[in-house]
């Protein structure tokens, strides 16, 4: 399913370390700085999934690992 995800929705993606980085805007979306509870679709150990607050078309949706990665090569594969 993640993989589908990635193909079909625009995929933003952190760079990996240990903690989160204190100005990324999605590190502060997955460590709850930035309330997206009404934006929200889905959310599991992996990944948060929702609306764009400034969307290009209406229902943009936007993808986050909830670790950190610095390009898609380096997500795996589950």
């Amino acid at each position: 399913m993640l993989q589908f995800l990635k193909t079909s929705i625009l995929f933003f993606l952190r760079l990996k370390n240990l903690g989160s980085m204190p100005d990324c805007i999605f590190c502060k979306i997955v460590d709850g700085g930035i309330p997206i509870d009404e934006a929200k679709i889905f959310e599991d150990d992996q990944l948060i999934v929702f609306l764009d607050q400034l969307p290009v078309h209406p229902g943009h949706t936007l993808i986050t690992t909830k670790k950190h990665y610095a390009n898609l090569e380096e997500t795996p594969e589950e």
